[in-house]
């Protein structure tokens, strides 16, 4: 059983408004859309590549929602692998449904995430990459 996960973007019917990003869950043909809070302008979107781009005067925030996609991207990902290690059918509505108990779950990892992609969107770059850092020992420590 394969399992797909992409960030897609739809753009604002509204000339000059933010769309919005939304993730995609295929499996077995079934295409399921699980939507994000995260808004970005057409020319932060590379169609080609499917990803976000920092593209002029919004830089932080930008790179902190590409950040913070690839976390859901992550969780999503780790979701999928824990599904097929049970060997069991599952469809793209259990994938999205165990997506959301993980992510009810308040974690200091979760928290710690948030907090990094904030600093980011205020411009505290050096002190969001020392708090990375640190997340990351701390991760490796408890694996």
């Amino acid at each position: 059983m394969m399992t797909s996960i992409k960030i897609k973007f739809r753009p604002s019917s509204v000339e000059g408004k933010e769309g919005c990003i939304y993730i995609q869950i295929i499996h077995n043909r079934v295409v399921r859309q699980l939507n994000t809070d995260y808004r970005i302008f057409t020319s932060e979107w590379d169609e080609g590549t499917e990803t976000v781009i920092a593209n002029g005067g919004r830089t932080n925030i930008v790179n902190a929602t590409k950040e913070r996609l690839a976390w859901d991207v992550a969780r999503l990902d780790k979701v999928v692998a824990q599904l097929d290690a049970e060997r069991r059918k599952y469809s793209a509505d259990d994938v999205i449904a165990a997506y959301h108990r993980l992510t009810k779950e308040v974690s200091l990892f979760s928290f710690w995430h948030n907090v990094i992609a904030q600093l980011k969107q205020f411009g505290k770059v050096r002190t969001s990459e020392t708090y990375a850092a640190t997340l990351k020992s701390f991760m490796a420590f408890r694996a």
